[in-house]
Order: C-alpha cells, then sequence, then structure tokens
C-alpha cells in the first residue's frame, strides 16, 4: 500500500480588512453556510461536492489561557468518468474500445482550525482533489454564499421601506460596501528545512518570485516584510518582489532561501524558483513542491475521529518545531468560547 500523508496548508480568508473570525455576522451568515453547501461545482463531467461537514471541538482539555480549540472537518468529493480504453463482452472477451470509461468517487479530507486558520488535509489517492481544488471550488461556495447574503439584506431593507417608506434607502452597491465580499487563498505550508532540502536539487536558480498574499493580521513577519508592508500600505491587491539572473551563476541561493524561507513556512507567499539542475535541465519549485508532510499511519473515513487524528499530527509537529504557527486564540477567544458554547448545545 502506498504511504499517505497529512499536509498543511495556511487558510486566508478576508472580507476587506476582516479575518475569517472578525466579523460575527459574515462568519455565521457567509462562512458556515459555505461549508455546509448541498451545491456542486462542475468541471466538464467531473463534480465536487461538500460531504459529512461538521464543527468539531479538536481537543478535549481547554487550553492553559481558557479557549478551546475548534476547527471545521468534513470531505471534498469528487466524482468523474475514467476512460479505460476497452471493455468486456461475454462472447468477445475484452475487446479494445477507445470511448469505454468507468465512473469513480474519491475525497479530500480537510480539517479547518478556527483558532490559527491552518488547514490539514489528507488525500488518499492521486485521484483525489488538490488543495488547489479546494482553494477553488471553496472560493465559489463562499461567493454563491455572500451573494445569498447580501440579496437576503436587500429583501429585508425593501421589505422594511414598504412598511416604513421614511426608512433609509439601501442598495446593493451600499450593502457591498458595508459586508465586502470574500477573498480566500490557500497555501501549502513548508516545513522546517523542506525548503532548503529541495533547493538542494537546485545547481543554479536563474529567477525567484514572491507573489505576496493578502495575510492574517498577525502573520506578516516573514522574510520578506518590508515588501509586505508597502504593498498593505498602498493597499495593493498584488504584489509581487522577483529577481532575476540568467548568467551561469545565478543568484546566490542561501540569500533566496533566506527570503524565501519563513515566508513559506507561514504560507502567505506563492513563490516561484526558476532555474537548473547538475545535468543542466530546468527546474521549477513552488510551494507545493516543499509543502511539509506527515506520513500517516491509518485511513481517515469518520469526519470527527478523523479531525482528532489529523489534529494531534499537527499538535506534534508544531510542538517538535517541524510548523511553524500563529496562533489567534487571544485575538478571537470570546468568539471561539461562544462557538464552542453553541457547539455543546447543539446549535451548530
Amino acid at each position: 500500500m502506498a504511504t499517505t500523508y497529512l499536509k498543511y496548508a495556511n487558510f486566508t480568508c478576508l472580507f476587506g480588512t476582516f479575518d475569517l473570525l472578525e466579523n460575527s455576522e459574515l462568519f455565521q451568515q457567509v462562512v458556515l453556510p459555505a461549508f455546509r453547501t448541498t451545491e456542486s461545482r462542475q468541471v466538464d463531467d467531473t463534480f465536487y461536492t461538500l460531504a459529512n461537514v461538521e464543527i468539531v471541538a479538536l481537543n478535549d482539555d481547554v487550553e492553559a489561557d481558557g479557549v478551546p480549540v475548534l476547527g471545521i472537518a468534513g470531505f471534498l468529493m469528487k466524482a468523474g468518468n475514467e476512460k479505460i480504453g476497452r471493455q468486456y463482452d461475454r462472447n468477445r472477451g475484452y475487446f479494445e474500445d477507445p470511448d469505454a470509461q468507468i465512473r469513480y468517487q474519491t475525497a479530500l479530507f480537510f480539517t479547518l482550525i478556527f483558532n490559527n486558520h491552518r488547514v490539514i488535509y489528507y488525500r488518499p489517492s492521486p485521484k483525489a482533489p488538490t488543495i488547489k481544488t479546494f482553494q477553488t471550488t471553496m472560493r465559489l461556495f463562499l461567493r454563491n454564499s455572500y451573494d445569498s447574503f447580501i440579496r437576503r439584506l436587500k429583501e429585508e431593507a425593501d421589505d422594511a421601506r414598504q412598511l416604513d417608506p421614511e426608512s433609509p434607502r439601501v442598495t446593493l452597491k451600499s450593502l457591498r460596501e458595508s459586508y465586502p465580499p470574500p477573498h480566500l487563498d490557500v497555501v501549502e505550508m513548508a516545513g522546517e528545512g523542506t525548503l532548503e532540502t529541495y533547493v538542494d536539487r537546485f545547481n543554479v536558480i536563474n529567477r525567484a518570485r514572491f507573489e505576496l498574499l493578502n495575510s492574517n493580521a498577525d502573520l506578516n513577519m516573514d522574510g520578506i516584510h518590508a515588501v509586505r508592508d508597502l504593498k498593505d500600505n498602498t493597499t495593493s491587491n498584488k504584489t509581487v518582489l522577483s529577481h532575476e539572473n540568467d548568467t551561469s551563476s545565478g543568484l546566490k541561493k542561501d540569500a533566496v532561501v533566506k527570503q524565501a524561507d519563513v515566508a513559506a513556512q507561514i504560507g502567505n507567499t506563492k513563490i516561484i524558483l526558476t532555474g537548473t539542475d547538475l545535468l543542466g535541465d530546468k527546474l521549477v519549485a513552488d510551494n507545493a513542491k516543499f509543502a511539509a508532510k506527515t506520513p500517516l499511519n491509518e485511513e481517515i473515513l469518520n469526519t470527527r475521529s478523523g479531525a482528532r487524528v489529523a489534529y494531534t499530527v499537527f499538535n506534534d509537529e508544531v510542538e517538535r518545531g517541524y510548523l511553524s504557527v500563529e496562533d489567534h486564540s487571544a485575538r478571537f477567544a470570546d468568539e471561539i468560547r461562544d462557538l464552542r458554547a453553541r457547539l455543546r448545545r447543539g446549535q451548530l
């Protein structure tokens, strides 16, 4: 049986300047419904749907600061057709058929930890959805959930105005200004030393490209924080730092690693390194290539138990220094405690 792994990503969901848990109304009315939607995303004849999604208490004991650890976990299902190139007939036996195909279904398991905005994910097979597919699908579901929320507010405002013509007129534009639309980035995290280990495959690095993403408020202390400050000060939607040296010596590898390493571990920068290996062949590396991963010795089949297993492994990796994590618990202690209380009462 092939080895399977838990992998890790940074989940940055912002509504304008509001963080994931910073606006309770947007979290309750947009984020949670997006994870609980029954809609599908279709790509050709492949369908992606969420299944068995639950809010889960990830630790039995409340942390020393009194803040429980909560997350939302479930499966992103993928159903599609695979061409097999031949069919079987009782009389003819197997025969070639270029149009022959079979239906298959697989899934990606995910756990999003509210306290630190990290996603732990598990792909049991190469056909399972990737973390990029998870990002694209959740972007769609978040946008649809947001649009429904805005339309609902507009209808409520119109109804109120019919009852009281003196009440202020509310437009869709004004609602979108008050409640900015969601923007989601899900970026693989590197582990301690994983970027440096992969960079050792390069003989020469000719190009290093850093695309700075919108960042969770307390995750800005990466290796390129000065450029990030410029991005934030100008409210730029896209800021790219690029280094190029097409000579045979290329860029200084140790300097590239120093700039990229912390940003890769935090997961708030898209990184692309381009160069050549010892044989002179082209080599390209991105966040996925130096992503942190932990071997998993069991199959995840159940949401709640799977989330507990994933969190235990994740926490062990943080404690041994393999993963770099900033905890948001102090900032959102009241919101997380309220969610835990509602979960106990069966209100979530």
